[in-house]
């Protein structure tokens, strides 16, 4: 028997809050300016509009962003690529250029988004763990927890931060997303034929990578790195034959974006992520391009679910 991400659910839950001010990023938080921008701009109901905001806070405060797109719903016409198998109700709402012939938001997706106040919704956090997972978030359990013995170990440690390392940690989130671990998705297996997870966690804001990391050491290699800076006391897992010894490196990313696609756990996020990633995509790139973000890159990234189920089209 294999346990996967894409298995069968019933337990665990995530939650979206706005993190504390880290001391690696040199901007506060600027979580109700954007919420309300964004808000502003749900009047127009354009993709356009809404990602070209928000990207403007990016290059501003060069941090993440968290914020609730609720007018980016439908159907890409140029062929939205992401995941590959959303059904999506209209095939003009994603459009770059949008015209005034037609609706941009699908009347039975607005009914069921929340249009109240973010502002003061979200509780300070002071880091998140994020699993690299390599696979698509259609393909995600409903409670990825549930399914994955590697994400439920990451979510029990950071649940035991705060008393691990008082002085740094205050609540600490814990998500998988769809990047990659470093060289690529590996496969293990135990002498019963079953999978072994291993793969790699992202924290921020310290842009640290965990690499090499399984079921049964990601939670030494976590409590390590908080306590010590360090994971070389680590022993690599005897879960499986050939898995690597857990390492810590600098992040290749500066800053980054992660909107929730979390399809199997909420669908309206399963439609509107594909569009809001392919629209930051192609505004974070231009932005790049033009020099106007500050120097380094920028990640984007799906995730899993984030924010509860009052709003849709949720991003940190």
């Amino acid at each position: 028997m294999t346990s996967s991400l894409t298995g069968s659910s019933s337990t665990a839950t995530e939650s979206f809050q706005q993190p504390a001010t880290p001391s690696t990023l040199a901007n506060p938080p600027t979580a109700p300016g954007i919420m309300h921008t964004l808000r502003s701009s749900l009047s127009i109901l354009s993709l356009r509009s809404i990602v070209s905001t928000a990207s403007s806070l990016v290059s501003t405060t060069t941090r993440s962003i968290s914020s609730t797109a609720t007018s980016a719903l439908g159907a890409s016409p140029c062929g939205s690529e992401y995941p590959p198998d959303v059904e999506f109700s209209d095939s003009c709402a994603a459009c770059l250029d949008p015209c005034t012939d037609h609706p941009q938001l699908p009347a039975r997706l607005a009914a069921k988004v929340n249009q109240g106040a973010m502002a003061g919704s979200v509780k300070p956090y002071s880091h998140h763990l994020i699993l690299c997972t390599g696979s698509s978030p259609a393909s995600w359990a409903a409670r990825v927890d549930s399914a994955s013995p590697l994400a439920r170990a990451l979510s029990q440690v950071a649940g035991e931060l705060p008393a691990v390392a008082p002085a740094k940690v205050s609540r600490v989130l814990a998500n998988v997303c769809d990047r990659a671990p470093l060289g690529g998705v590996q496969h293990f297996f135990d002498k019963d034929g079953n999978e072994v997870e291993c793969m790699d966690v992202m924290v921020w804001p310290d842009r640290v990578l965990l690499t090499g990391v399984t079921a049964d050491n990601v939670g030494a290699a976590v409590k390590e790195y908080f306590e010590h800076e360090k994971v070389e006391s680590v022993e690599p897992s005897d879960m499986a034959q050939g898995l690597p010894r857990p390492a810590m490196e600098p992040l290749d990313v500066d800053r980054a974006v992660f909107v929730c696609a979390h399809k199997k756990r909420d669908s309206r996020c399963g439609e509107a992520a594909p569009l809001l990633l392919r629209a930051f995509h192609d505004e974070i790139d231009a932005l790049e391009a033009k020099s106007v973000l500050a120097h380094g890159s920028t990640g984007i990234y799906g995730i899993s679910h984030i924010g509860g189920h009052k709003f849709a089209g949720t991003m940190v």
